[in-house]
């Protein structure tokens, strides 16, 4: 059993430039890591074809309290289930062998299974009862030590087509005086261990190895007494994007592009855990009281495969028309990190304008995406709408209806709002001199200001200097 990191790198110093590591000595560099770090770790290691081996022994026999660390032996069950899997075992065959194997983890065996489970869906699920009956407040999950159930549902949030949300009294963090509240969410679909689903647990997995100020924190994951996969999420509490939009209007262009470069730094850090999201749209980033960003709903995300794409699945009808990359919906070709930079572009627009770049209504987003042109942003009109030609510039290039023409990454396109709000050159844009020459002045404006003051005040000097002369001259010559 190797672990080999040939070309692999991260701050953490877990990957080596080349060579192999044996799992003793990933596990040692990485021992200092807390349990979501180190099942990260694992994670990733798997996920690139890095491991290779067939049994949970050596995982159990070099991480110590492995069975009381759920997060860990999930990446660790999850693991040797893909290596297995790409190995060409059965499915259904292995998870049975890892069950006689391991009969003291059944459950967590099955539940790993679920979270493995291809991610794939479609934003077009169909409606479910659930939530639909319940009678408020109503108490979930693990008993806490004063005896109660840790959360306590208090209201209804929402309701989308990934499942039902609601605000709830986290007991285990609330104090006397001060409860503590997050967001429970139920997905539709019925118990965690089947692996057909669409479960809480698995979109738990693919949050948590996300840790950015701009991705909303999972706190926890279960499954309720009625058997309904839920994930708890840190609650943020200013409403989202789009409600705020509809009820104050459109954003300045530069506080919407402020607001979208740290959405886009969130998206970077989603991508370099490994995942595209596919869904990001307003509803989707929540807003704190202060207005900061918080990306949410990874019912959608996609892992990202050995060769830079998203894992194989229906690529056709995912995510919101309106706010979807074409390619999403055509289904012609693999899904990249372009999917997500095409929706920040959207973002972008519809925080500035209030346009949808797909389109205003369904019919319109449909008939754009498969009929409009085949060059440059798909809804020019509304990228149009834009008022600053480089902002404008920036959208309509991640907009674009060929991902190969769009930003590289969230990063380039962040950094290119970056240039434009500090009123610095983009270089893929050309402009004319008197841009040019106005847009210095804007971001020099202190110092041009200060050099004015200080000429008017030369030219003063001047001018009392000359007038002074002057009288001086007049008075000796009277004299004279």
């Amino acid at each position: 059993m190797m672990f080999t990191a040939s070309g692999m790198h991260d701050s953490s110093g877990v990957w080596s430039a080349s060579g192999s590591r044996s799992l003793a000595d990933l596990l040692q560099s990485s021992a200092s890591k807390d349990d979501d770090e180190l099942a990260y770790v694992i994670d990733v290691a798997a996920r690139r074809g890095l491991l290779a081996l067939d049994s949970l022994e050596e995982f159990f026999r070099l991480v110590p309290r492995l069975a009381e660390r759920p997060v860990v032996l999930d990446a660790a069950i999850d693991a040797v289930i893909q290596v297995r899997e790409r190995a060409g075992e059965s499915r259904s065959k292995l998870i049975a062998d890892l069950q006689v194997s391991y009969p003291e983890h059944k459950e967590a065996i099955q539940v790993a299974a679920a979270l493995s489970s291809v991610v794939v869906g479609s934003s077009r699920g169909g409606a479910s009862g659930m939530g639909a009956s319940r009678s408020l407040p109503e108490d979930l999950g693990p008993v806490t030590p004063d005896g109660l159930p840790r959360y306590s549902l208090r209201e209804a949030l929402g309701s989308g087509s990934q499942g039902q949300v609601y605000l709830a009294v986290d007991r285990l963090m609330s104090r006397d005086g001060a409860p503590s509240y997050v967001a429970v969410k139920f997905l539709r679909g019925h118990v965690i261990l089947q692996a057909d689903q669409r479960t809480a647990a698995e979109e738990a997995i693919k949050a948590r190895r996300i840790s950015h100020p701009s991705v909303a924190r999972v706190i926890d994951r279960g499954v309720s007494l009625r058997g309904e996969s839920y994930v708890v999420f840190e609650h943020v509490d200013g409403g989202n994007a789009e409600h705020h939009i509809r009820r104050h209007g459109p954003l300045t262009e530069r506080d919407a592009a402020r607001l979208v470069v740290a959405v886009a730094r969130g998206i970077q850090a989603i991508h370099a855990a490994g995942l595209f999201h596919c869904d990001l749209k307003p509803s989707n980033v929540l807003l704190t009281r202060s207005g900061e960003p918080r990306i949410t709903d990874f019912g959608l995300a996609r892992w990202v495969s050995d060769r830079g794409v998203a894992t194989p699945g229906d690529e056709q009808g995912n995510g919101a028309i309106g706010f979807a990359a074409p390619e999403q919906f055509e289904g012609t070709q693999p899904l990249t990190a372009a999917c997500d930079v095409y929706a920040l572009g959207g973002l972008v627009l519809y925080l500035a304008t209030g346009a949808v770049p797909n389109g205003e209504s369904p019919t319109e987003a449909r008939r754009n995406v498969f009929t409009g042109s085949s060059g440059g942003p798909i809804n020019s009109a509304a990228v149009g709408r834009l008022r600053d030609p480089v902002l404008r510039s920036i959208c309509a290039r991640a907009l674009h209806r060929d991902p190969r023409e769009r930003h590289s990454s969230a990063e380039a396109f962040a950094n290119d709002i970056e240039r434009w709000l500090r009123h610095e050159a983009i270089d893929w844009i050309p402009q004319p001199a008197s841009q040019r020459i106005a847009r210095w002045l804007r971001r020099e404006r202190k110092a041009v200001i200060a050099a004015f003051v200080f000429l008017l005040i030369a030219a003063a000097g001047i001018l009392w200097g000359g007038q002074q002369y002057i009288e001086g001259r007049e008075q000796r010559i009277l004299k004279e």
